[in-house]
């Protein structure tokens, strides 16, 4: 937070409200994320052995997992291990 004035020492306390739209939205670990000609992509498993290539557009890392802005739904099981195994196929 800028602090021009120096209004704002070490060890103070204070209070935010975030103004902004809250929405849940789906997370994937950071390990589901397959960089893919300048997109974000994911793998769905359709079926035992059958898996599908989403392009997500996603937000923010935090620590290890990335929110999915758009192109995944919450019941969407994503390939999280070995997903970018599945990139050439």
């Amino acid at each position: 937070m800028p602090n021009p004035v120096g209004r704002f020492r070490p060890e103070m306390f204070g209070s935010i409200r975030h103004s902004g739209d809250v929405r849940p939205r789906p997370v994937v670990p950071l390990a589901a994320i397959v960089q893919e000609y300048g997109h974000s992509v994911v793998f769905l498993e359709r079926s035992p052995g059958r898996f599908e290539r989403r392009q997500v557009t996603t937000g923010p890392a935090s620590d290890d997992v990335v929110p999915v802005l758009s192109g995944l739904q919450a019941e969407d099981r994503v390939v999280v291990g070995g997903a970018i195994l599945l990139k050439g196929q």
